[in-house]
């Protein structure tokens, strides 16, 4: 169970980057603030290597929007639930919800 969490929030981050790389800045920033959120409320911790990898990310999020955007799609992201954040990571690739 425990690892199925920390799987759920790598595709939850996952698809933040898969939005980032088709030119959907607001969506990936809200995604992984949601991803983001999740680790935190079940205190998962990445390794170090994953930590490190998902920085440089964050920072390729960062710099596709202006800060004041990027801080409140982060926000955003962070105030959504699993459930929302899911369904909006489904949207990006076209999946049905359930």
């Amino acid at each position: 169970d425990f690892a199925m969490r920390d799987e759920l929030a790598d595709c939850l981050e996952d698809h933040a980057i898969l939005a980032c790389l088709i030119g959907a800045p607001d969506a990936a920033v809200r995604l992984a603030g949601a991803a983001d959120e999740y680790r935190r409320r079940l205190g998962l911790v990445p390794s170090p290597h994953s930590r490190q990898r998902w920085r440089a990310r964050l920072d390729a999020m960062r710099e596709a929007l202006p800060k004041t955007a990027f801080e409140s799609a982060w926000d955003a992201g962070r105030a959504i639930d699993l459930r929302d954040a899911t369904l909006m990571a489904q949207a990006l690739t076209g999946v049905p919800s359930p």
